[in-house]
């Protein structure tokens, strides 16, 4: 990075190694009066996207020149990576939320089997191994939600609650320096207004009065909220309909299992489908489903953990078999939600060819992925499942309505709700999406630009605005 401190003598600099969605990091230097600078980081995710998988091995930056990370959630495009960033000597603080700090090992340690699966598969070195998670988690500061903490004496960091994860926060970043004021950075995350488990409140007005740079997503700026099709209960009623004893089989991620448990639990208790056996199958499934129906998160009030179906079992693989030629009606939720890994796959392989069975997906098929396939199939095609070739019979259905990322007039409102924005920055989206967001911001705030992050530009912002933007190439440390 070249030194801006004497033409910008308080300003912050912007870069990213996301060229779309996956794979979030955004490398910040606060370049001060007097000549120093403060880097550090937001997020530090693993890139998912196929065409993308060489970067997961390099940073644009040297990591040891990082002082601290700060982490909007514990989702992997925005944690995958932390492990190896300590690997290769990043050595401070690591700011979360409590909860994110949880889900954050939690998740990383039972990542350990699959990115060592990954990296085989492609003659790889894994990512990381369990050692490397277990140093990184030393590293991990956590802090209740809607609080914040003083990293050194020119930086602030808030955390208000943010609807898209258990744990996940809007962070502000404010940075002082004598006699000047202060520059102020709200990083919306993978950011959503809602949440089923837990109410989502706005920022305090005090905040959204301030002169302010915006980071926003953009991963569903094409479309409005009241697009999205609330399929996934009347698809189980009608199924059920037509199959009075079938059996519904619902792929899901495993940090969505509790969403999808307490829908399933809400439609019987209203009536709209009978009283069947909820099994959960899979261990993150069932492991992070046990964290929050214990009350294990402070971001979920009490009240709201007691959500788990009158019949409902956690299911042993021991027994799973007996799912398979099982003829009693019954909903079966199984990991993963892309139909690539875990039990999931076993469920497809042997019942995908029954006709009784519904398959009920609860995310978007991602190419390349089991769930792509299947959502291409005609009926009757053959399809291969984990090299067994299987004839479709089943019923294949999709829905988006879990997605817990906002839709555009969802990212409007919030880029909306600030007084005084002096820049706005879009990030995480694939390129049509970034664009929308962007005009739209431009359209509806009184900015006279606004930036589209990627792995080839870099931003150079004070606190009233945008001072520089010029292209850069990925220049990556090993």
């Amino acid at each position: 990075m070249c030194d801006r401190s004497i033409d910008c003598p308080f300003c912050v600099e912007y870069t990213s190694a996301s060229p779309e969605v996956t794979g979030s990091c955004i490398q910040c230097i606060v370049h001060y009066p007097n000549h120093t600078s403060t880097h550090f980081a937001v997020d530090c995710g693993t890139f998912q996207e196929r065409e993308y998988d060489n970067l997961n091995y390099c940073f644009s930056f040297e990591p040891k020149e990082l002082e601290f990370l700060l982490v909007t959630h514990a989702h992997i495009d925005h944690i995958g990576r932390i492990p190896f960033l300590v690997k290769k000597g990043f050595s401070g603080p690591i700011y979360c939320t409590n909860d994110t700090k949880q889900i954050m090992d939690f998740s990383l340690r039972n990542s350990v089997h699959i990115v060592k699966s990954n990296a085989g598969k492609k003659g790889y070195e894994p990512l990381f191994v369990s050692e490397d998670v277990a140093n990184a988690m030393l590293q991990v500061r956590g802090i209740p939600i809607n609080s914040f903490v003083k990293i050194d004496d020119h930086i602030r960091a808030y955390f208000f609650t943010n609807g898209h994860l258990i744990g996940a926060a809007t962070i502000l970043v404010q940075i002082f320096y004598e006699n000047l004021q202060p520059i102020n950075i709200i990083f919306g995350g993978d950011y959503n207004d809602r949440n089923m488990f837990f109410d989502v409140p706005k920022l305090p007005e005090e905040i959204r009065k301030l002169p302010v740079t915006i980071f926003t997503e953009a991963t569903y700026g094409y479309m409005n909220s009241d697009e999205v099709d609330y399929c996934f209960e009347d698809n189980l009623v009608q199924f059920y309909k037509e199959h009075p004893d079938g059996i519904v089989v619902i792929p899901t991620f495993a940090l969505r299992t509790h969403e999808i448990i307490k829908t399933v639990g809400s439609m019987q208790q209203c009536g709209l489908i009978n009283p069947f056996t909820v099994y959960v199958d899979g261990k993150m499934s069932s492991t992070f489903n046990q964290m929050v129906a214990s009350g294990a998160f402070e971001s979920i009030p009490k009240d709201n953990i007691g959500f788990l179906p009158r019949k409902f079992k956690y299911l042993r693989k021991e027994i799973r078999a007996n799912r398979y030629t099982s003829t009693s009606p019954q909903i079966i939720i199984a990991s993963s939600g892309t139909g690539s890994y875990g039990p999931i796959v076993n469920y497809l392989q042997n019942m995908f060819n029954r006709e009784d069975v519904l398959f009920h997906f609860t995310g978007y098929p991602v190419p390349g992925t089991v769930a792509r396939k299947l959502y291409d199939a005609e009926d009757e095609a053959y399809v291969n499942i984990a090299g067994l070739c299987v004839k479709k019979k089943a019923t294949v259905k999709f829905t988006s309505q879990f997605s817990a990322h906002a839709k555009q007039d969802q990212i409007m409102n919030f880029l909306t709700s600030f007084e005084n924005p002096v820049f706005v920055i879009v990030t995480h989206g694939n390129q049509n999406p970034k664009a929308i967001i962007a005009e739209q911001a431009l359209n509806k705030l009184n900015i006279p630009n606004v930036g589209i992050l990627s792995n080839e530009v870099r931003f150079l912002v004070g606190r009233d605005g945008l001072i520089e933007a010029s292209s850069t190439e990925y220049d990556s440390t090993v």
